[in-house]
């Protein structure tokens, strides 16, 4: 029988307790300290007498965890400076003067300079290195298109505007021609002889080409109908010839045809466009990097896309 009053009389002194938990809790809070940490005791509680002060409290140890303002602000400041959104937005990055292999190569060109005279300032740049050494040839295409054109995996020989896999041994002009990027009836016989220009293609694509201008209108050949990346290496190809053979009568012009005997190309204006619009690719890269290496002879709009703007954007 005396165990039937156990428990009611244990639960009437838990209830009778309540009143000054709630009060404790309630103090505990109103000083800062979370309610759930300062009800239950800790083992490194300070021993009766201690100065509570010299303890550190849990709402301490919250702060020190938190990052302070003044770690914080630099990160926030250099995720998002107004400087880097406009750089994301460019369409190229242009290749500075503090890289060294390219400022040997192009030292004798200054920045300061736009238009005809940066045009003419390239071309005895051009002229002057390709002079050290004899020209590829429009025959020795034949082999050494498998080198600056080889497809690291397959072997083979990656054809202009669509990609194809051709080749890799000349098999005269069944699968594949040397394709003049600026057409030769147009006066890029002039260039047959330089790796800058010419391109392998699949001889059906490189048929469907013709003669015709670069640009989606008017008759024009779309460059990047079949890859749209092959817009911006069409683009500094014909812009690299106008440089480079210049003095030879190649020029620019700013509509979708003309007539064959005057040897210009266009449009001028999509070339520029596409220059902007569509990075220099890697395969650019690494053509350009193996020309050069072979006879000292460079494409500076792969090197330093913004030369196209300073030359000819005010014109287009």
């Amino acid at each position: 029988m005396k165990n039937r009053h156990v428990k009611p009389l244990l639960l009437l002194a838990f209830l009778l307790t309540l009143p000054s938990c709630q009060k404790r809790i309630s103090n505990d809070s109103s000083n800062g300290v979370p309610a759930s940490f300062s009800s239950i005791p800790s083992a490194s509680s300070s021993p009766k007498g201690s100065d509570p002060s010299n303890s550190s409290s849990p709402s301490s140890q919250g702060k020190s965890s938190a990052a302070p303002s003044s770690s914080a602000s630099p990160a926030s400041a250099s995720a998002s400076p107004s400087s880097s959104s406009k750089e994301s937005t460019s369409s190229y990055v242009p290749v500075t003067s503090e890289d060294p292999v390219l400022a040997k190569y192009y030292a004798g060109v200054k920045d300061s300079l736009s238009g005809q005279s940066l045009l003419e300032s390239l071309e005895n740049c051009l002229k002057n290195h390709q002079s050290k050494l004899k020209p590829v040839g429009y025959n020795g295409m034949k082999s050494y298109l498998a080198k600056t054109d080889a497809d690291p995996v397959s072997k083979k020989i990656i054809g202009f505007y669509d990609g194809t896999l051709v080749g890799p041994s000349w098999d005269s002009g069944k699968t594949w021609n040397r394709e003049h990027v600026w057409p030769k009836s147009r006066g890029g016989d002039i260039a047959e002889g330089d790796p800058h220009m010419v391109r392998p293609a699949a001889v059906k694509t490189n048929g469907d080409r013709g003669n015709a201008f670069f640009g989606v209108e008017g008759g024009a050949y779309d460059p990047g109908q079949y890859e749209v990346t092959y817009r911006g290496d069409a683009s500094r190809i014909i812009l690299y010839c106008a440089v480079r053979f210049h003095s030879q009568g190649l020029s620019l012009a700013s509509k979708n045809d003309d007539k064959a005997a005057n040897k210009t190309m266009g449009n001028l204006k999509k070339l520029l466009e596409w220059n902007r619009e569509y990075p220099v690719s890697e395969r650019e890269k690494r053509r350009n990097e193996v020309i050069a290496e072979d006879y000292d002879l460079r494409n500076p709009f792969i090197d330093r896309p913004e030369y196209a703007d300073k030359i000819w954007g005010g014109i287009a």
